[in-house]
């Protein structure tokens, strides 16, 4: 009986882990065809800073300005390792710049969000899989010290699969 809830258990396991049907979604990808994931679960890399009146992902590989707005939902917790939710604590008066690989609900349409409404787009996130901190500060990237700017091309571009017309992270080499 044991070895049959021991195998029952696993299998349960093995069948959440490769069931993982969210699709990967480069930043700049939501940015290009923010439509087509309007609403739905994806996972992203991107570079979080977040202060007094800001919550945002951005990537400096993206062309134009957007960033998205990000806010947390209450489950985050219970899936965000007590090391990625260290990097994302600190000062709320500062903040702090951290590279995160998250889960979570993008939005595109509903109207305006953050703070005094100057998002086009929101990111809920469910679950960090990573963070990584990279500044115990938190500039507007027009304002990132010039000889750390390398640190904040770290989130990975999106490219547009035209067969699939869906936008999937692919990871530049060099």
């Amino acid at each position: 009986m044991k070895s049959r809830s021991l195998f029952l258990l696993i299998l349960l396991i093995a069948s959440c882990r490769s069931g993982d049907s969210t699709p990967t979604v480069g930043l700049c990808g939501l940015l290009l065809t923010p439509d087509e994931f309007d609403g739905r679960r994806v996972r992203t890399h991107a570079v979080y800073r977040y202060g007094f009146e800001w919550s945002e992902f951005y990537c400096l590989r993206c062309d134009g300005p957007e960033h998205i707005w990000v806010e947390f939902s209450p489950r985050h917790r219970t899936c965000t390792k007590r090391l990625e939710q260290q990097a994302l604590g600190g000062d709320s008066l500062t903040g702090r710049t951290v590279e995160v690989t998250v889960t979570g609900t993008f939005h595109s349409s509903g109207g305006r969000y953050g703070h005094m409404n100057a998002f086009d787009y929101l990111f809920v996130v469910d679950c960090v899989e990573e963070a990584r901190t990279l500044l115990n500060s938190s500039p507007v990237p027009s304002a990132l010290p010039q000889d750390k700017l390398d640190r904040f091309r770290v989130c990975r571009a999106g490219s547009l699969d035209l067969r699939s017309s869906q936008v999937f992270l692919r990871e530049s080499k060099g």
